[in-house]
């Protein structure tokens, strides 16, 4: 079982498809290469972020949500755990801040600082 280090390559260039490739980067899992892409799309008049994984015949495209900072970070680390499509939903899921959590700090917060 062998593994090699990542490259990561950070350009902003558009698609076809109206996406514009913020970062890119690969790395080799048991012989055989994982492509890593975060994109930027407009959804709906706002930005959304979404992470590729390409491995072999499998292709996956996950939401990272609206944050490009987030994005980057969930970025980094799903290239730093090579993850594969088959578990890059869970895995982009579980680095996701949940929405409640989300909303409470907000507001906990707003009333910190009033």
């Amino acid at each position: 079982m062998g593994y090699s280090e990542s490259r990561t390559a950070e350009r902003a260039v558009g698609t076809k498809k109206g996406r514009v490739l913020i970062m890119q980067s690969s790395a080799e899992v048991l012989g055989s290469e994982v492509v890593y892409r975060l994109y930027r799309a407009k959804q709906a008049g706002e930005y959304v972020y979404l992470i590729y994984a390409g491995y072999k015949r499998e292709r996956v495209y996950c939401a990272a949500g609206k944050s490009r900072d987030m994005a980057e970070s969930i970025f980094s680390a799903v290239v730093k755990g090579r993850v594969t499509p088959c578990t890059l939903p869970c895995i982009v899921s579980d680095l996701l801040p949940d929405a409640a959590e989300e909303e409470a700090a907000v507001f906990e917060m707003y009333y910190k600082a009033n």
